[in-house]
């Protein structure tokens, strides 16, 4: 499957769902591919990424197709970041913020002020999560995830 085939199919898909969880997951997996081709990639980089589409059989006749494509979704995101180095916007502020409250929460308890370590971690951890994301921009290796409307 093409990344054009696989934009029509969600394209046919949020078209024709009034559920509103399943419109987010295909809106994201379609702004994904709509940023893919965007990028400067080679043809051999496009069909890796072709390859991939076809081996995640999104267009697959599925009785919970949101679970199945969020589950694409997820192994696509794996792919591109490994293969690309290409993530998705947030992914660094929530990897800081997750490290920032556990380092939050014992320094806080070491110290006694636990209602502030979380909070004081939290923000520590969104601002190196931020800066580390808007080098990542920086250097084109950030997906877009909403779709312009």
């Amino acid at each position: 499957m093409t990344i054009n085939e696989a934009q029509d199919f969600l394209k046919t898909l949020i078209i024709n769902t009034e559920s509103r969880s399943e419109l987010r997951a295909y809106k994201k997996f379609l702004s994904i591919l709509i940023s893919l081709k965007k990028k400067e990639l080679t043809d051999q980089q496009f069909q890796l990424i072709d390859q991939e589409l076809d081996s995640l059989k999104i267009d697959a006749d599925i009785e919970n197709r949101k679970k199945h494509i969020n589950k694409a979704l997820a192994k696509l995101e794996k792919f591109l970041k490994k293969e690309f180095s290409f993530i998705t916007e947030g992914y660094y502020m929530a990897i800081g913020m997750v490290l920032g409250m556990s380092v939050g929460i014992a320094l806080g308890t070491s110290f006694g002020w636990s209602g502030q370590g979380i909070g004081i971690g939290m923000a520590v951890g969104l601002a190196v999560g931020a800066g580390i994301q808007a080098k990542a921009k920086k250097d084109g290796k950030v997906l877009e995830t909403k779709l312009e409307e």
